[in-house]
């Protein structure tokens, strides 16, 4: 029964642990190859982007921008989209955009995409920049979502949110459920030592993970990658250093 639990929980946590990771990926390598797309459009102040993480295909997403006026007069907004289309990097879609704005109000702009809009075949890549306006400086955003094809017996059903969703679901209650478990036994990854009660490398290992996905579902995917790079550095760590034994 002992090496059965210890089995089943060492399952759980590796197979939460690889969705977790696999999750953090597809939303941090699309974010990652937009920040180099129509990189000539620069702006001075960069804004953040509302884009889905993943799109099924035939289905359609909105990549928006919210815009703030700090002045104290109405202000015209005037934006540009580069999203990319028929996987043609060099010829992007273009689309311009005009929005005005009460003072110290905000506004939003909003432009359509699906899977017309593929880069590489399974992305789509979207920069919006923000003609400067007087004193409100010129500013840009980029963002990526993944494109994956529809189950055939999901007839549409399904969308790619809702798929990411509970997959993140899932895989977080395996992580969370088998590092629980693990902690009962002799295990690197296990959150305490039993010998002394102090925590150990895995607490640091199953947190990394964790935030690795929170960095990649906000958009933050230079340091989604750097704590990729530290999630790598402590799993050599583990590897290296011998469970202890709790006392009989």
């Amino acid at each position: 029964m002992y090496e059965g639990n210890k089995r089943l929980f060492s399952i759980l946590y590796g197979l939460g642990f690889v969705v977790t990771i696999a999750l953090a990926v597809v939303a941090i390598w699309p974010d990652l190859e937009a920040q180099n797309f129509s990189a000539t459009f620069r702006g001075v102040e960069p804004t953040p982007l509302d884009c889905p993480i993943v799109l099924m295909s035939g289905e359609s997403g909105n990549v928006t921008i919210e815009l703030d006026n700090p002045l104290e007069r109405r202000i015209r907004f005037a934006a540009i989209s580069f999203i990319s289309r028929g996987n043609q990097l060099s010829i992007p879609q273009e689309d311009r955009q005009e929005i005005f704005i009460e003072p110290n109000g905000t506004g939003t702009l909003s432009w359509q995409v699906d899977e017309s809009n593929r880069a590489y075949n399974f992305m789509v890549l979207a920069r919006i920049y923000v003609f400067q306006n007087g004193r409100v400086e010129s500013r840009s955003g980029t963002c990526g979502v993944m494109l994956i094809n529809q189950p055939p017996l999901a007839n549409g059903s399904v969308s790619g949110q809702m798929l990411y969703q509970l997959a993140m679901i899932a895989g977080l209650i395996c992580l969370f459920v088998g590092a629980w478990g693990l902690n009962e036994y002799e295990n690197p990854v296990a959150l305490l030592d039993k010998v002394d009660g102090k925590p150990r490398l895995g607490i640091i290992f199953t947190g990394s993970a964790v935030l690795t996905l929170v960095f990649a579902l906000i958009g933050r995917p230079g340091a989604g990658v750097a704590a990729i790079v530290f999630l790598i550095l402590i799993g050599v760590a583990l590897m290296e250093r011998p469970s202890r034994k709790p006392p009989i």
